[in-house]
């Protein structure tokens, strides 16, 4: 008597996937597995959309296997990634996902607009994994919108390898908003310190104190317990373009605020004598 695996596989051998479709339906949740598997070692055509099904599993181990294959089979479910985009239970893992690939990320280039509320919805939602939530936040820093700003602004004050993602986003953004932001998370001394060259470049920039401050504090004896010789080898660059600049702007202000005024002329001499 074979066992099921073993009738799962003789079904994918005969190529008779809609029994095997048939069979997702399974109280089993072994056999849910096995058919989801078994789909995916013979590179079932339809396979992007049984794993978007299986991710509203109520298995969780379904949901899981499901997102690991989607993950490995990102490049070639971008189409079906893209259709579940309209799907709210969906759209935030799908667009992460998508992000995360060449092919995804031009798929969302297409749609900006139609991926922004999932992409902003996916970088904030902490049952993500972290390298998808990385992976959205990338791409929404090429967004020129408020709503872009304040989630930036929001997630800066995360831990990990979120936060330096989120501080090089600020950095490269250069906007106003960003660049308030990206001071204010880099000077809180109880967060991890940035560490990212684009970060540290950007801070060397910022005509502000605490730009001063936080490459000050990275070059001090506790940055070698963090920085690589290369990053501090950048902050010391940066340190030194930012005072230097500073320096400048004083003696320009000083040197106008010293100028001379102007002598008086004759005939304000000639009105100074007639009056006494």
């Amino acid at each position: 008597m074979p066992t099921t695996h073993e009738q799962i596989r003789k079904l994918a051998y005969r190529r008779e996937f809609a029994s095997l479709e048939a069979r997702l339906n399974d109280p089993d949740v072994a056999v849910r597995l096995a058919v989801i598997q078994t789909l995916a070692d013979f590179h079932y055509d339809d396979l992007p959309d049984v794993l978007l099904r299986g991710l509203r599993d109520r298995a969780a181990t379904v949901r899981e296997r499901c997102l690991s294959l989607l993950r490995a089979h990102r490049d070639t479910a971008v189409a079906a990634l893209a259709g579940a985009l309209t799907i709210r239970a969906l759209a935030p893992l799908c667009a992460a996902l998508l992000a995360g690939s060449a092919a995804g990320r031009e798929e969302l280039r297409v749609q900006p607009c139609g991926a922004l509320d999932p992409l902003l919805a996916a970088a904030q939602d902490a049952d993500l994994p972290t390298d998808l939530r990385t992976d959205a936040v990338t791409f929404l820093a090429r967004y020129d919108s408020p709503a872009v700003e304040e989630c930036l602004a929001r997630l800066a004050w995360t831990a990990g390898e979120l936060r330096q993602t989120v501080l090089t986003a600020l950095a490269l953004r250069e906007t106003p908003e960003s660049t308030q932001a990206l001071l204010a998370a880099c000077s809180d001394t109880t967060a991890a310190w940035p560490t990212d060259v684009a970060v540290i470049d950007r801070l060397g920039r910022i005509d502000d104190y605490r730009a001063e401050e936080v490459l000050r504090r990275l070059l001090s004896w506790r940055g070698l317990f963090v920085l690589t010789p290369v990053q501090r080898a950048g902050a010391a660059r940066a340190l030194d373009r930012l005072t230097a600049r500073t320096a400048r702007l004083r003696a320009g202000a000083l040197s106008r605020a010293a100028e001379p005024t102007a002598e008086p002329g004759p005939g304000a001499l000639s009105r100074s004598d007639r009056s006494a």
